[in-house]
C-alpha cells in the first residue's frame, strides 16, 4: 500500500489552488484534519490532510495546481477519491497517474470510472 500520485503533465498546471483544494476536501470529508507545512525542497506550502476512507485513517497531500498524493491505501481504497478529484477539474484537463514503486507516468483516461482507475494503478503497481 504505497503512495498513489495523480499529477498535471509537466509544464501544465491545474486551476485548483490550496484554498480550493481544502474547501473541496472539507466538503467531502467534514472531519478531515489539515495542515499547511512548507516543503523542504521548494520552500512553498502544500496541503496535508488526514481523512477516514473505508473505516481506516488515510493521508494525502496536495501541491497547488500540480499534484495529489494519496497514502496508506490501495488503488481500491483511493479510486473513488481520484475520480472525484478529477471531476473538480475542467472537462478534458489532462492528468497523469504514477505509483510509488513505479516511476512511469500514464495518462488517466478522460472520464475514467472507478474501475478504470483501479485497473490503471494496479497495472502500474504490477509493472514495478
Amino acid at each position: 500500500m504505497g503512495k498513489l500520485y495523480v499529477a498535471a503533465p509537466e509544464g501544465q498546471t491545474w486551476p485548483i489552488d490550496l484554498d480550493d483544494a481544502e474547501a473541496s476536501i472539507r466538503r467531502r470529508w467534514p472531519n478531515a484534519r489539515f495542515e499547511r507545512p512548507s516543503s523542504a525542497v521548494t520552500g512553498g506550502s502544500y496541503l496535508s490532510f488526514d481523512v477516514v476512507v473505508g473505516g481506516m485513517p488515510r493521508y494525502g497531500t496536495y501541491v497547488s495546481r500540480s499534484h495529489l498524493t494519496l497514502s496508506q491505501g490501495s488503488p481500491q481504497d483511493w479510486a473513488e477519491t481520484i475520480v472525484w478529484f478529477l471531476q473538480l477539474l475542467p472537462p478534458g484537463t489532462p492528468a497523469l497517474a504514477m505509483a510509488e514503486d513505479n516511476p512511469e507516468l500514464e495518462p488517466v483516461p478522460s472520464g475514467a470510472s472507478v474501475q478504470d482507475v483501479i485497473d490503471l494503478y494496479e497495472r502500474l503497481e504490477q509493472q514495478a
